[in-house]
C-alpha cells in the first residue's frame, strides 16, 4: 500500500474513501493550496466574435476542398483535350511569377494607424531598435510590437540597427 492510500488515523484498517472524494485510488497526496486552486471555478470565457466562428467553421472545408481540387486536377489531366492542360499549367505558372514580381516591385507599407485611437500616429519607441511603437496622438505604447516597417519607411539604413539588436541579444 502507498502511504497516501491509507488514513493516518487508522492502523491496519482498509482505507475508506470519504463521501466527496472522487479519486479511485483514495485520498490524493496534494497540497491543500493546490487543491483549492483546482476546485476554484474559472471565469467564463468571453463570447467568441462572429468572424472567428466563421473562420473556425471555414477550417472544416479545407479537407473537402483539397479532395475536390485533386479530383478536378486528375480529371483535367486524364479526360480533357491535350492542349488544355498546357494552357492551364502555363496560366498558373504565370500567375505565380506575376505575384512574385508585384510583391517585389511594390513592397508593404507601414500601417501607422493606432490600435487605441484609430488615428495615424504610430512612431518607433526607440530609434536604435526595431521593436516597440508608441502613438504620438494618444500616448499608446506597445513595447513588443515590431516597428521594422516604420524604420524602413524612415529611409535610414537598417544595418546599424540590426547589428545593435544582434549584439544586445548576445549579452
Amino acid at each position: 500500500m502507498l502511504p497516501f492510500d491509507r488514513n493516518r488515523g487508522s492502523r491496519g484498517e482498509p482505507f475508506r474513501r470519504s463521501q466527496g472524494d472522487p479519486s479511485p485510488l483514495g485520498r490524493p497526496a496534494i497540497d491543500p493550496a493546490l487543491r483549492a486552486q483546482k476546485e476554484a471555478v474559472p471565469p467564463p470565457l468571453p463570447e467568441a466574435p462572429r468572424a472567428s466562428r466563421l473562420r473556425a467553421l471555414a477550417g472544416w472545408f479545407v479537407a473537402p476542398l483539397a479532395l475536390v481540387s485533386i479530383a478536378a486536377g486528375m480529371l483535367l489531366v486524364f479526360r480533357s483535350p491535350e492542349g488544355l492542360f498546357g494552357i492551364l499549367f502555363g496560366t498558373v505558372l504565370a500567375l505565380g511569377l506575376g505575384w512574385i514580381l508585384v510583391c517585389s516591385l511594390f513592397p508593404a507599407k507601414a500601417d501607422r494607424t493606432c490600435p487605441e485611437c484609430k488615428r495615424p500616429g504610430l512612431v518607433r519607441l526607440d530609434r536604435r531598435t526595431t521593436r516597440g511603437v508608441r502613438c504620438a496622438q494618444c500616448g499608446f505604447r506597445d513595447a513588443t510590437a515590431s516597428s521594422f516597417l516604420l524604420a524602413e519607411d524612415e529611409g535610414v539604413p537598417l544595418e546599424g540597427t540590426v547589428l545593435h539588436e544582434r549584439d544586445r541579444r548576445r549579452e
